[in-house]
């Protein structure tokens, strides 16, 4: 009796450990097939990517040089005729920024201009002893100067903006500065 115990004790052991290494196998295997898994998320993911990207190189419409006469017929049919445009080109999709940004974009070259003229006049008026020269004077001419220079950059370049998200911000923020100096000008003039 005593021997067929011992057997039974032994078989017991032999069981649990084969069925630690049954466990341990699972769980290699389970992790190899989650290892395939990723890369194969990563690959379909990858892929996905570059079928989008190639998708928005299809929409972009392709910067052709067009003559100046077909740049004026494409205004004239965009102005009278905006429901049938005529011609080969292709209205970009997104032309609904254009918008914002060519007002917006005039509006700092204008105004930048503007100003820039101020500022020379002033110095040219100070040179001329049509006005005092003093040295506060002409610094802040040549600092409306500095300013304007740089509202016509930023005009130019906002100009050629294409991000739907910067055109928007750039555009709220300054609306909103522009309503701020209109309010604060009717205050004065109360």
């Amino acid at each position: 009796m005593g021997r067929k115990s011992n057997k039974r004790k032994n078989n017991g052991k032999k069981n649990k450990n084969t069925a630690d290494i049954n466990v341990k196998v699972d769980a290699e295997s389970n992790m190899l097939i989650s290892e395939e898994f990723i890369v194969a998320q990563a690959e379909a993911f990858y892929l996905a990517l570059k079928r989008i990207e190639e998708g928005k190189n299809k929409d972009q419409v392709p910067n052709s040089k067009a003559k100046w006469w077909e740049s004026i017929l494409m205004f004239i049919n965009i102005v009278f005729f905006p429901w049938v445009i005529l011609g080969k080109k292709k209205m970009n999709k997104q032309i609904y920024d254009e918008l914002l940004v060519i007002p917006i974009s005039s509006l700092l070259q204008v105004g930048g201009t503007i100003t820039w003229i101020t500022g020379a006049v002033g110095i040219f008026l100070m040179i001329a002893q049509k006005i005092p020269f003093t040295i506060n004077l002409c610094l802040i001419f040549m600092f409306i100067m500095l300013i304007s220079s740089m509202m016509i950059v930023s005009g130019k370049a906002f100009g050629e903006e294409n991000d739907s998200t910067k055109i928007y911000a750039y555009s709220a923020s300054l609306i909103a500065l522009i309503s701020c100096v209109v309010s604060i000008v009717s205050l004065f003039l109360r």
